[in-house]
């Protein structure tokens, strides 16, 4: 199947979409972290928090690698339909 631009538009769109509900996700968790302060003790809280820092890089790190997954898939592609050199 051929790279159109609207195929490259959609998955563009995916990505961007997974993106802003991971960011969304560690806003929810934030607020319940937030709302859970007071319920829970201290140790707990600081577990969530640094739970939540590690969390926090999966956006930023999500939509470079699915860049880069989604090129490597069409390096592969690209490579697997180009005509062989050999000679018969």
């Amino acid at each position: 199947m051929a790279l159109t631009s609207r195929n490259a538009g959609q998955k563009i769109f995916a990505q961007l979409l997974i993106t802003v509900i991971f960011y969304s996700l560690i806003c929810i968790i934030f607020e319940a972290v937030e709302v859970l302060d007071e319920i829970l003790d201290n140790a707990s809280v600081v577990l969530l928090i640094s739970i939540l820092n590690i969390i926090n890089y999966l956006p930023e790190i999500s939509l470079p690698l699915m860049l880069m997954v989604s090129a490597l898939k069409f390096s592969k592609n690209l490579v697997s339909t180009a005509p062989s050199t050999s000679n018969r």
